[in-house]
C-alpha cells in the first residue's frame, strides 16, 4: 500500500519559523561570557563506533532506496541525485548558528486496512485536529460478463459468428459447432490485447469479461448469421407470402381472419330508360380531391355525361362509367378515407304565373313555392299609398313673412334653405326643386302658401323642416380674433341680448416628458420601447451610440401614426404631444433594457393641461382650449387662441324676433307618407309604399300595385312543376364510402389499404400478404427457428458493461473511476484504491497531523582542519588534496566523531578564537570511493565531511518534502544522531 503526496508520494513536513521572540541564545557558563564548552567526549570506544557506523551507512543505505522508489518519476530519480551529489560534494564547513526554532508539521494516515484499501495517497490537508473518514464500500467495482452455454461434452453448440464490440473497437469472433471451448478460450484470449476481452471455461460454458474493470468495460456481442426459419400450415389461396424474421429458438403461431377487402366508395345515379337523363338538375358532387357543381339536362346521354365529369376526376377524384341505364359514381382509390357524396340537389322546376293585370298590379314575383303545388291569389287593395306633405304660410301678397334659414331632409338628404323677408314663395320653391336630387323633396306654391312634399309615397317617404334661425334673428360681435378663435351661440332666449367679458388665466399645453442623453447628445442605452399618443402606438429600439437627432427622427417620421414629436435640445429630447389639453396623453413604456423620462407620472405617462378663463366672473375650465358654459339666458362655446392669456374683449349676442308658420305633419316639422293597403286571400296586409310580401302554407310572393289605384284585383294563379332525379347507394346525406382491408392476427386488427401487414410477437417480426380476394378464416401458421448458442448475462441482450465501486463516506455517497475513489472535504483531499472485489464496512481512516519544534543556527562556518602532515595547504583557487587514508572503518567512523567533538569545543569559543597549537586536531577524512563496500554514493573528489553534515542534510531533506518517511526508524536515528550535539542542530540552509 502506498501512502503519500500527489508529487513525492509522502505528505512531509511542513516548516514554519516560528517568531522572533522564540529565538533562543546557547546557555552560558558562570562567570564566563564565552560560550561554554561542550561536554561531549572526544574518546569513542571501538565497539561505540561500530555501532554509529552501522547507523549511518543504514541510514545512507535506505536514503539511496528511497531515490529509486517506483513511484517517483524518472526526472524526479534524476533531479535528486544530483542535488544530492552536488551537496555532498560541496559540503566542506561545519555550520555552528544561532538558534531560530522551526515548527514542523507531519501528516499521517492511520487506520488503513489492507485488505479494503490496496492504496492511498492524500494531496492535501487543512485542519487543526484529527480528521476521520468512515464509511462502506456498497458497490464493487466489476468488469463487462458475458456467458455462451455450450452442450453437455463442453463444445460449443452450433456454428455462430458474432460482432463483437468493446471499448477498444469492433472485431469479429466465429466458432464451428462441436468445438471445445477450451480451444476457442485460448483463440479469444490470444487477441485479448487488442480486443480487452478474456475468456475462460467454466464448467460447460465459455465466460467472456472485460480486461477493463468498472464503466470504461464493455462488451456486446450480436449474432451476426442467423438460424433458418421454417413455415408450415400456409395455404396460399389465403396467404400468398410469409417473410419472417424470428429470435432464434422461438416458435410463434399465427391465426385470425380476413374481415373484409379493401373497396371503392360508390353512388348509383337511375337514368331514364332509353340511357338518358330522366331530368334536368344541378348537384354538388364531392370526392377526396374536391368539390364540382354539375348539371345535366333532361334527354342528355349517360354517355356523354359520364365523359364530361371524368375530364374532371382530378378535381373530385370520382370516376363516372355507365352501367346501362345508370350511371356510377365511384371514388379513385380504396379506403375508409375514400367517400363520394352527391348533395344540393336542385332538380329543375318551372315555376310559372298567369291571370295578372298590369293595370292593377304592376309586378308579380314568386320567392318560394312548394315543389310541384299550384296557388290561387285574390283579393282588393283598400287604401292607396300617399307622399309626405308640410305647408309653409306665406303673406297674403304670396311672399316670405321673415328672413330665416332651415334644414330641409327629405329620404335622400338635407340641404339647408335660406329664405329672405319680401320674396316670393315662387323662388323658394325654385331653389328647393333645384336640390330635390338630394334632398328627395320637391316644392310647389299653391296660393299663397309654399307645399313642401316627399317624391316617394308611403311610409318611409318623409319631409322634415328643422328651424336653425326662425323666427329670431341671432347675432354676436365683438370677438377679437387675435384672443379667441371662435365664439358661437347654442342657444338664446329669443329677444335677449347678452354681453360677456372676462380674463383666460390659463393656456392650454400639451402633454411632455423629457429624456436626458450623454454629453455626446447620445441615448447611451440599449432599450426597447413602445411610444403611444392620441394616434396609436410604435415600437422603437435604441443603441448606446444612437445620437438624440437620429431618434427624434425616428419619432417624428411615426407622427401621423402615434400623434406624438420630438424635439432635441442641447442633451434633451423631449416628446410631445400633437394635441393640447388633459385629454392628450403620451405614454412610454421600456419592453426591455432601461430608458428613464422625467416629467411623466412615474409610470410612462404624461399629460396635457386645459385652458381656464374666468366669464363674467364665472371659472371655467376648458377641454384644452374650447370652453362650453350657459346662463340664463343661454348656451355657448369658444375656443381661446392657443397660447393666450388675458383680458377677453366684450362679446354682446342679441336675438331679434321673427315668424315662420309651418302646418302639417305632427305639429314639430315632421310629416310622413302612407303605405297601401290590401286584403289578399284573406291576409290584411301592409304595404312598403305599392309593394306587398305575401307568405302562405304553399309559397312566398311580391308584387306592386298600380300608384293611386284600389279595388278588386283579378285573380292571379302560381304554379310550380319538378323533373325527376334519384340514385341509390350511400347514406342518407347521399354520402357513400370505401372500405378497408381487414385483417386480425392473434386478437391485433390490422387496417388499412394493403393486403400485406406486419405483425410483431415478443419472439418475432412476420410480414404477411394476404389474397385480395378472400374473406374469412385463415389457415394457422407455425413459425418457428433453431435456439442456436444461448448467450445469458448483462441485459440479456447480448451487452454488457462493468460497473464502477460505490461508497458512502462520512454520509456522502461517491462513485469510484472504476476501483479509485477521490474523496475530498473542507479539511482533507485523498484519494484511495479499493482491494479487488472488496464490498462492505471500511476500516476508520483517521488522518492527522503532529506538530515538533527544530532549532536552526544563523550560518557561521569554521574550516574542518586537515593533519595529514604531508598534506600541501592550498591557495583559494587551488584544489585540496587529501592523502589516501588507509583506517578501518571503525578508525575513520572515530575521526569523524573526534573530529565533531573538536568543532563543538570550537564553537563554544569565541567567534574570532583561533585553535591552539595543542589544541586535539582531529582527523581530516577522505570520503570512500562510491565502489567502496561502504556504498556512501558521493563524488570521486575528496571533502571533508562530519556524521553533523551527513544528519543535517538528511534532516533537511527529510524537511523539504525530498524523502520518503516509510520508516519511523529513519527519523529516530536522526534524532539520536542529532542527539550527539548537545541539542544543536545543523543550519538547513547549508
Amino acid at each position: 500500500m502506498r501512502i503519500g503526496t500527489q508529487r513525492y508520494g509522502f505528505p512531509g513536513l511542513d516548516i514554519k519559523y516560528a517568531p522572533a521572540a522564540a529565538v533562543v541564545k546557547p546557555a552560558s557558563s558562570a562567570g564566563n561570557p564565552a560560550r561554554a564548552p561542550t561536554t561531549a567526549s572526544a574518546n569513542t570506544t571501538s565497539s561505540d563506533a561500530g555501532s554509529n557506523l552501522a547507523k549511518l551507512r543504514s541510514l545512507i543505505s535506505d536514503l539511496r532506496a528511497l531515490t529509486t522508489k517506483p513511484q517517483t518519476t524518472a526526472s524526479q530519480q534524476q533531479a535528486y541525485a544530483k542535488e544530492e551529489a552536488k551537496v555532498l560534494r560541496n559540503v566542506e564547513y561545519l555550520t555552528v548558528t544561532e538558534p531560530t526554532t522551526y515548527e514542523v508539521s507531519r501528516t499521517t494516515v492511520q487506520g488503513a486496512n489492507a485488505a479494503h484499501i490496496s492504496d492511498l495517497e492524500i494531496s492535501k490537508y487543512d485542519a487543526a485536529g484529527d480528521v476521520t473518514i468512515t464509511g462502506e464500500v456498497t458497490t464493487a467495482a466489476t468488469k463487462a460478463e458475458l456467458t455462451i452455454a455450450g452442450d453437455a461434452q463442453g463444445q460449443t453448440t452450433e456454428a455462430a459468428q458474432y460482432q463483437l464490440t468493446t471499448e477498444r473497437g469492433v472485431f469479429q469472433l466465429q466458432f464451428s459447432g462441436g468445438e471445445d471451448l477450451d480451444d476457442v478460450a485460448a483463440r479469444i484470449n490470444d487477441t485479448r490485447e487488442q480486443t480487452g476481452v478474456a475468456a475462460e471455461v467454466s464448467g460447460n460454458n465459455l465466460v467472456l469479461s472485460s480486461t477493463t474493470l468498472g464503466s470504461g468495460g464493455a462488451i456486446q456481442l450480436e449474432r451476426l448469421d442467423t438460424s433458418p426459419t421454417i413455415i408450415s400450415g400456409q395455404h396460399t389461396a389465403q396467404i400468398t407470402a410469409v417473410n419472417a424474421t424470428q429470435t432464434a429458438g422461438t416458435s410463434d403461431i399465427l391465426s385470425g381472419s380476413i374481415d373484409s377487402q379493401a373497396k371503392q366508395a360508390e353512388l348509383v345515379y337511375q337514368g331514364a330508360s332509353d340511357q338518358t337523363i330522366a331530368g334536368s338538375s344541378t348537384f354538388r358532387l364531392t370526392g377526396n380531391a374536391g368539390t364540382v357543381l354539375v348539371s345535366v339536362t333532361k334527354g342528355e346521354s349517360l354517355a356523354a355525361v359520364a365523359q364530361r365529369l371524368n375530364q374532371q376526376s382530378a378535381s373530385t377524384g370520382v370516376v363516372v362509367t355507365q352501367d346501362n341505364n345508370t350511371l356510377r359514381f365511384t371514388s379513385i382509390d380504396k379506403g375508409s378515407t375514400e367517400a363520394v357524396r352527391i348533395d344540393q340537389v336542385v332538380q329543375a322546376e318551372t315555376i310559372t304565373s298567369s291571370g295578372r293585370n298590369a293595370a292593377q298590379v304592376t309586378n308579380f314575383a314568386i320567392d318560394s313555392i312548394t315543389r310541384g303545388e299550384t296557388e290561387t291569389l285574390s283579393g282588393q287593395i283598400t287604401q292607396a299609398s300617399g307622399k309626405a306633405s308640410l305647408t309653409l304660410q306665406g303673406s297674403a301678397s304670396g311672399t316670405v313673412i321673415s328672413s330665416g334659414s332651415f334644414a330641409l331632409r327629405g329620404n335622400t338628404g338635407t340641404a339647408n334653405i335660406s329664405i329672405t323677408k319680401d320674396e316670393t314663395l315662387s323662388a323658394v320653391a325654385t331653389r328647393i326643386n333645384d336640390v330635390t336630387n338630394t334632398t328627395g323633396v320637391s316644392a310647389r306654391v299653391s296660393s299663397n302658401q309654399l307645399i313642401l312634399e316627399s317624391t316617394g309615397v308611403g311610409s318611409a317617404a318623409e319631409v322634415e323642416v328643422d328651424l336653425l334661425s326662425l323666427p329670431y334673428t341671432l347675432s354676436n360681435s365683438g370677438r377679437n380674433a387675435a384672443q379667441l378663435a371662435s365664439f358661437d351661440v347654442q342657444s338664446f332666449t329669443n329677444g335677449a341680448t347678452q354681453t360677456f367679458s372676462g380674463t383666460v388665466t390659463q393656456a392650454a399645453d400639451v402633454a411632455e416628458f423629457s429624456f436626458r442623453g450623454s454629453v455626446l447628445g447620445t441615448v447611451s442605452r440599449n432599450a426597447a420601447i413602445t411610444l403611444t399618443g392620441s394616434q396609436g402606438s410604435h415600437q422603437f429600439t435604441t443603441t448606446t451610440f444612437q445620437s438624440l437627432s437620429n431618434l427624434a427622427s425616428q419619432v417624428n417620421a411615426q407622427t401621423a401614426n402615434t400623434g406624438v414629436t420630438a424635439t432635441v435640445d442641447g442633451r434633451d429630447i423631449y416628446f410631445r404631444s400633437t394635441d393640447v389639453g388633459s385629454a392628450a396623453e403620451i405614454n412610454l413604456t421600456v419592453n426591455s433594457g432601461t430608458f428613464n423620462v422625467t416629467g411623466d407620472d412615474n409610470n410612462g405617462s404624461a399629460f396635457g393641461t386645459d385652458a381656464r378663463a374666468t366669464i363674467n366672473g364665472t371659472a371655467y375650465t376648458g377641454a384644452g382650449n374650447n370652453f362650453s358654459f350657459s346662463d340664463a339666458k343661454g348656451s355657448y362655446t369658444f375656443s381661446t387662441v392657443q397660447g393666450y392669456t388675458g383680458s377677453i374683449s366684450t362679446i354682446t349676442v342679441t336675438s331679434t324676433a321673427g315668424a315662420f308658420d309651418l302646418a302639417g305633419g305632427d305639429g314639430q316639422g315632421i310629416a310622413n307618407g302612407t303605405d297601401a293597403v290590401a286584403t289578399i286571400n284573406g291576409q290584411q296586409l301592409t304595404g312598403s309604399a305599392n309593394s306587398f310580401s305575401l307568405t302562405t302554407a304553399t309559397g312566398q310572393y311580391r308584387f306592386d300595385v298600380a300608384q293611386g289605384f284600389t279595388g278588386t284585383i283579378d285573380s292571379i294563379t302560381a304554379q310550380s312543376t319538378v323533373d325527376n332525379f334519384s340514385f341509390s347507394g350511400g347514406d342518407q346525406t347521399g354520402t357513400a364510402s370505401g372500405t378497408d382491408f381487414v385483417v386480425n392476427v392473434n386478437g391485433t386488427e390490422y387496417r388499412g389499404l394493403s393486403n400485406t401487414i406486419t405483425h410483431t410477437t415478443a419472439n418475432g417480426s412476420y410480414e404477411l400478404s394476404f389474397d385480395t380476394s378472400y374473406t374469412g378464416q385463415f389457415d394457422p401458421l407455425t413459425i418457428s427457428t433453431s435456439a442456436g448458442p444461448q448467450v445469458s448475462g448483462g441485459d440479456g441482450a447480448g451487452h454488457s458493461a462493468g460497473t464502477d465501486a460505490v461508497a458512502v463516506l462520512n454520509g456522502r455517497t461517491f462513485t469510484a473511476r472504476a476501483d479509485q475513489f477521490e474523496y475530498s472535504d473542507e479539511q482533507v483531499n485523498l484519494s484511495f484504491k479499493v482491494a479487488t472485489g472488496f464490498s462492505g464496512q471500511l476500516d476508520p481512516l483517521t488522518v492527522t497531523t503532529q506538530k515538533e519544534l527544530v532549532t536552526a543556527y544563523t550560518t557561521r562556518t569554521i574550516e574542518s582542519p586537515i593533519t595529514a602532515a604531508n598534506t600541501p595547504k592550498k591557495s583559494a583557487s587551488q584544489t585540496t588534496t587529501v592523502p589516501e587514508q588507509t583506517e578501518s572503518e571503525e578508525t575513520q567512523l572515530a575521526a569523524i566523531l573526534s573530529q565533531i567533538e573538536a568543532l563543538n569545543r570550537l564553537s563554544a569559543n569565541d567567534d574570532a578564537a583561533e585553535p591552539k597549537a595543542n589544541q586535539e586536531n582531529p582527523l581530516a577524512i577522505a570520503l570512500p570511493d562510491p565502489n567502496a563496500k561502504d556504498n556512501i554514493a558521493v563524488p570521486n573528489d575528496p571533502a571533508n565531511l562530519t556524521k553533523a553534515q551527513v544528519t543535517g542534510l538528511l534532516y533537511k531533506r527529510l524537511a523539504e518534502n525530498l524523502v520518503v518517511n516509510t520508516s519511523p526508524s529513519i527519523e529516530q536515528l536522526l534524532r539520536n544522531n542529532l542527539s550527539l550535539f548537545k541539542n544543536k542542530s545543523v543550519d538547513l540552509e547549508a
